[in-house]
């Protein structure tokens, strides 16, 4: 069992939720000052939309991988050629993660699946609102995660 590579990518999840955290309350504070009639273009809103978007993509990535570092190094499953919502499921299988968690997660990944269609404000919005309603889902299965590998 190789925990030191799991270690990294559990630092590297941290760091990534702490971007997304940090471009989540700039979208939400611009979306505020627009709201308020502080400013009147909405652009600044549109560019932290997307950072958060980007945000959102990288850090599903690197949760669903470190789920699946933690699966191998820490419950010692077996796991091939499972993709996102496969590992999802075996981290639900192996308790690592609740039936709930696992929906969310689901839902999460389907909605960074959609990121290829950002051509759509509709679709940048709702994936910028699912960035901003499963952060703090992201965040707890984090903590637990890396309580595993200190």
């Amino acid at each position: 069992m190789d925990l030191s590579i799991l270690k990294q990518k559990s630092e590297q999840l941290g760091r990534m939720l702490e971007t997304l955290h940090e471009a989540i309350e700039k979208y939400e504070r611009e979306k505020r000052r627009l709201r308020d009639g502080v400013v009147h273009d909405d652009s600044d809103v549109r560019t932290c939309q997307d950072s958060v978007i980007q945000r959102f993509e990288y850090t599903i990535d690197g949760l669903w991988k470190c789920l699946r570092l933690h699966l191998i190094n820490v419950d010692g499953v077996v796991l091939e050629g499972k993709g996102p919502k496969g590992i999802v499921r075996a981290a639900c299988l192996y308790k690592a993660i609740s039936e709930a968690e696992a929906e969310q997660l689901l839902e999460m990944i389907e909605m960074r699946n959609q990121t290829s269609h950002l051509y759509k404000e509709e679709v940048a919005s709702q994936v910028a609102l699912a960035a901003v309603q499963g952060y703090p889902l992201l965040a707890a299965v984090y903590r637990r995660l890396s309580t595993n590998v200190a």
